[in-house]
């Protein structure tokens, strides 16, 4: 079933997919959790680097006739981004974030240097560069692993690659489908703010439909892209 496709959609956890598409099936082959819409193939690559690393390399080593995915999600939007809750948008660059060290100055300062700084190349040059929709807005994002709440951390994620986004799997995702040579856009909604708004600015609802609407203007005309 799952060697069909040469385009797919992935989505990191069955709670955004149930979210977008309501009491869509969720099957499970050779070890990987997918779904059907409209005759589109959805992986399920779960949430954080290491899930959607394994998952993605297990699912493109068995199919090669794979050219073209789209990484959807919701995402969290750093303060002076210029975003709003349930807007989506195209990432360019993914960068990693928190493969670093932080340190805070004798003058209360974060001072962030990442292990790439330090010579240790994770992965080329720290990020990870998606296809982009053009009729989007193009931002660029941080891959976390570390929800942060602090808002001095939160910032000093933010400024130091002038990112707009964070998201748990987009450095890893994009990373490993270039290594199989493949076309991979990354759009995310924004379903909440980071920092010290985390917990109160939440509309996964707002936003899973917004990816809903993204989803089927692609299956109906994908000339856009």
């Amino acid at each position: 079933m799952l060697d069909n496709y040469n385009e797919i959609i992935a989505i990191p956890s069955e709670f955004e997919v149930k979210k977008i598409f309501g009491n869509v099936s969720i099957k499970v082959e050779n070890g990987l959790k997918y779904a059907l819409y409209r005759d589109h193939l959805i992986l399920l690559t779960g949430v954080s680097k290491i899930s959607t690393t394994y998952n993605l390399t297990k699912f493109l080593s068995n199919n090669s006739n794979i050219k073209k995915i789209y990484l959807l999600g919701i995402a969290g939007a750093y303060e002076g981004s210029e975003l709003n809750i349930s807007d989506i948008i195209s990432v360019q660059k993914d960068y990693l974030i928190d493969e670093a060290t932080i340190v805070q100055t004798d003058n209360l300062d974060i001072k962030l240097t990442t292990m790439y700084e330090k010579g240790i190349d994770i992965i080329d040059n720290n990020f990870a560069e998606f296809k982009i929709v053009e009729s989007m807005k193009v931002v660029n994002s941080n891959t976390v692993s570390l929800i942060q709440t602090d808002e001095s951390i939160c910032n000093a994620y933010r400024d130091k690659y002038g990112a707009s986004i964070e998201n748990m799997e987009g450095a890893a995702f994009g990373y490993i489908a270039s290594q199989f040579n493949i076309d991979t856009y990354q759009i995310r909604s924004i379903s909440n703010f980071c920092g010290l708004k985390f917990n109160s600015s939440w509309d996964v609802k707002g936003a899973c439909a917004k990816l809903k609407e993204f989803i089927d203007g692609m299956i109906d005309d994908t000339s856009e892209l």
